[in-house]
């Protein structure tokens, strides 16, 4: 039951990772709008709630990681 969870878990953290990481573009775009943008959507994590949200959805991932190869 622990390792179902943890794989569900794996999935889950990875599928808002991935999401994340797209939204740095969208971000990046929404920005070129007003007239000022980074030249590297990248950059973008360097701001609080981005890095944050990426460092949250990271430690989701470590744990869920934990749960899977730690149960038997």
């Amino acid at each position: 039951m622990k390792k179902s969870v943890g794989i569900l878990g794996i999935i889950i953290s990875l599928l808002f990772l991935s999401a994340e990481l797209y939204l740095l573009k969208v971000i990046q775009a929404l920005e070129m709008v007003h007239g000022q943008w980074r030249t590297n959507a990248w950059g973008y994590l360097s701001e609080p709630p981005c890095l944050i949200a990426v460092v949250i959805t990271l430690a989701a991932l470590l744990y869920s990681c934990y749960i899977t190869f730690s149960s038997k």
